[in-house]
């Protein structure tokens, strides 16, 4: 597990964060991905709080 893991943060790094948000299920998953493969907190941090920051804004327009 932790390989595969490691392959798909590696593959397709933060932007693969920031579509996590969007897709059910994924965004939960996320996290536990980049522990895995050591992403560092403050990366991490960062791309999770611009994409919570567009998935909220799409939502509040949408609504």
């Amino acid at each position: 597990m932790s390989n595969k893991a490691e392959h798909w943060i590696r593959k397709y790094g933060s932007p693969a964060i920031i579509v996590s948000y969007f897709i059910p299920g994924m965004r939960h998953v996320t996290g536990y991905f980049c522990g895995i493969s050591h992403m560092s907190l403050k990366s991490y941090m960062l791309y999770a709080g611009v994409s919570a920051l567009l998935w909220s804004l799409l939502f509040l327009t949408i609504g």
